[in-house]
């Protein structure tokens, strides 16, 4: 499987790329390239199988051609976007952004509201959270899980003074824009599948086509599950 990885000019394109590292455990022929977002759209690659869109300072419309990526391959390739790159997913589908009264900057929260359709994070959706079925669906757009993390994600007692396992629903945040509530053009294929504490949206995915977008850091340390929510959308992703 091949990665076209959206490079939007921020550091944390590395931390995405270790995190495609460490799922070669169970995608061993895994392989990527990080392409720059201003490179001319007749000179991105032509062999890759789903694209990722990293964190990026500033908003959609300031970062190169990003917009333009998703306009491009959204009807042919499976569609990742982190912070920066979820919000441009919305943009695209005519949703508008606004400014959080204050930055959200390795801010931790909670996902609420999680859609359990969602097949990138549903499997967060119902405490205490079990294992789902080895067996993939059929169709995965409509699963609720494609794969669970290798613990259980119940809270574990704690023994001999220990503290307890965080919250698998805890998120790292870096971000000053959201996706603002009221779409510019309301687009019935996008859905809202997550928000925070105060009801700003978290996540979104496209209803018929494997496209989702992540406001939150899955490749940050904070994130408790990011690896699995990754591994689910490579799962989707499998040519």
């Amino acid at each position: 499987m091949k990665i076209l990885l959206i490079d939007n000019y921020d550091s944390f394109v590395y931390n995405i790329v270790g995190l495609l590292r460490r799922c070669r455990a169970d995608f061993p022929n895994l392989e990527w390239t990080v392409v720059k977002n201003d490179c001319p759209l007749s000179e991105l690659p032509k062999d890759f199988d789903a694209i990722i869109l990293s964190p990026g300072p500033g908003i959609p419309a300031e970062a190169g051609n990003l917009l333009d990526i998703i306009r491009t391959h959204a009807d042919t390739h499976p569609i990742l976007g982190i912070c920066l790159g979820c919000q441009a997913i919305a943009e695209v589908y005519g949703w508008r952004l606004r400014r959080l009264s204050a930055p959200r900057h390795g801010h931790a929260s909670l996902l609420r509201e999680i859609d359990p359709a969602d097949p990138l994070i549903g499997f967060l959706s119902s405490p205490p959270l079990r294992r789902s079925s080895p067996a993939e669906p059929a169709c995965g757009l409509q699963s609720a899980s494609l794969a669970t993390p290798a613990e259980p994600l119940s809270p574990v007692p704690p023994a001999c003074g220990c503290s307890q396992l965080p919250d698998p629903r805890t998120i790292g945040r870096y971000h000053s824009w959201v996706i603002d509530e009221t779409p510019r053009i309301p687009n019935p294929h996008l859905q809202i599948t997550s928000r925070d504490e105060d009801r700003n949206i978290m996540t979104i995915r496209h209803l018929t086509r494997p496209i989702f977008g992540l406001q939150f850091h899955p490749e940050s340390i904070i994130t408790t599950q990011g690896q699995t929510i990754l591994r689910n959308f490579l799962r989707l992703s499998i040519p």
